[in-house]
């Protein structure tokens, strides 16, 4: 799978959402971001997964293709790639996931996880309408650019 084709897919999908869903995304990623550096890291990343049920056995490869500039950490627009292969049936391979069993990686720094998915359902659903918006605008033989 190429991730660059799902980045500019993602990043087309994004730019398509109204301004409440782009404003759930950076809400969304401002949670992930616990320690407020403005960028995911990898532990940050980790916590995420375990928190929402996920052990990822290819983490630090899905981390690093994910890490477009190769910087060590995830801005934003990466993050949104993250989102789209979560929230899209095509892409789950590359999770390659099982539940997960692991404690929290990050020590120290207590979250309310409640509200954190909260955003991050309210995100979800943005991803599914537009998935709905799609199949629909095909069934009726409108063509989405």
């Amino acid at each position: 799978m190429d991730i660059g084709k799902v980045r500019e897919a993602a990043l087309a999908h994004y730019e398509g959402l109204t301004e409440d869903q782009k404003q759930a995304a950076q809400e969304f990623f401002e949670a992930m971001d616990t320690d407020k550096s403005g960028s995911i890291s990898i532990d940050e990343f980790m916590d995420f997964l375990s928190h929402a049920g996920f052990q990822i056995d290819n983490h630090d490869w899905l981390f690093a293709e994910l890490d477009k500039d190769d910087n060590g950490t995830l801005d934003f627009k990466e993050l949104v790639t993250f989102h789209y292969i979560v929230s899209r049936e095509e892409y789950k391979e590359l999770l390659n996931s099982r539940p997960s069993t692991d404690e929290p990686r990050r020590k120290g720094q207590r979250r309310d996880w409640g509200e954190f998915f909260a955003r991050y359902n309210k995100l979800q659903g943005a991803y599914q309408f537009g998935q709905s918006l799609g199949a629909l605008a095909v069934a009726v033989g409108c063509h989405i650019v």
